[in-house]
Parts: C-alpha cells; structure tokens; sequence
C-alpha cells in the first residue's frame, strides 16, 4: 500500500468517525430535549386554574407550554427594564398577578400587553430570585395578607420556540453533513 492509499484510508476513517460522531450528537441532543420538543410541537396545552394549583413541581412537568385562563388579574406594577451601557433604560416586560383558584400565579407579559388579562400562553419556569426579591417579596410586603399567595413558579411570555427553531436548523444541518458524509464513506 503507498503512502497515498494510507492517507486516503486514513482520511476515510475520519470521515466516517466525524460523521458518525455528529449522528450521534444531534440523535442525543433530540433525545435529551424530547419534552421541550413535546412542548414545542404539541403546546401551548389548555390549562385552567385547577390543573395550575394541581402542579407541584415543575421538576419532570410533562406539559407546560401552556394557555393558562385565570379567575382573575391585576397589575402588579412591576416592570422588567434592560439598561445599557449608555444608561438608557429600555421597557422589557409587565409583571401580571393572574388569580388562579385562591393564588396568584406571576406572569411576565409582553411589553405590548399593559393590561392584565384572563388569559396568557407562555411556559412555567421558577421563579428567579431576583424576581422573588423584588417583585413578589415587595408585595407580600407592601400587602402583607398576600404573603404566601404566590404560587413557587411563574409564567413567562417570552418567545418559547425561538430556542428550538435554532436548535432544529442547526441540528438538522449537522445532521445532513453528518450522513453525506456516512453516505461518502460507504461509496
């Protein structure tokens, strides 16, 4: 065998390895993330007060990606701005109180949605503790019968699909790369 077949050959092998390699990142990748996928394709779901209060913990929460229609909402008078670097202050959301049952489910609401409404789509996450420190930590302290009438996660408006739609590009790019090259390989 010259040098050239051996280099060849070599070359081959990883092909095939690289390629095979991504096979299996992006067949993972999916597989880890079969439930935001399951969300992704399947939500928002319908949800009414009862199914929110029935949640415990989001850990292992098939479903939420979800339409959440409350008893009832206020405004909390909260707002989420971004600062730049400049100084300048820029509205990134309202903080919503949705009445669901007998607790209040924070909602981040778009910027465009000023006024709370009965009903928001968006996905359940934990509440951050920068939100627990000072949004529902004010108010339970500003109106202390309020204190502990939150529920332990939120409902975030933000754009759910915008992660997944990327993670489907790319992946299914690396992923027909990744079998051109296998295809390549066995010619």
């Amino acid at each position: 065998m010259t040098l050239v077949e051996k280099a060849m050959k070599r070359s081959d092998r990883v092909l095939l390895f690289v390629s095979l390699f991504g096979v299996i990142v992006v067949v993972a990748a999916f597989v880890l993330s079969m439930n935001y996928y399951k969300n992704y394709f399947g939500g928002p779901f319908e949800a009414n007060s009862q199914d929110i209060l029935a949640i415990d913990t989001l850990d292992g929460l098939d479903e939420y990606y979800l339409t959440v229609t409350g008893d009832d909402a206020a405004d909390t008078g909260y707002q989420l701005f971004e600062v730049s670097d400049s100084g300048a202050r820029t509205l990134k959301a309202n903080y919503h109180a949705l009445l669901v049952g007998d607790k209040f489910l924070l909602v981040k609401a778009p910027v465009d949605v000023e006024e709370p409404q009965l009903t928001y789509t968006g996905s359940l996450v934990s509440i951050p503790d920068d939100v627990q420190r000072d949004v529902i930590a004010d108010i339970e302290r500003d109106f202390p019968r309020l204190k502990g009438q939150f529920l332990p996660y939120m409902l975030t408006t933000d754009d759910f699909k915008i992660s997944g739609t990327i993670g489907l590009i790319v992946g299914g790019i690396v992923l027909l790369l990744s079998l051109y090259g296998v295809i390549t390989w066995l010619r």
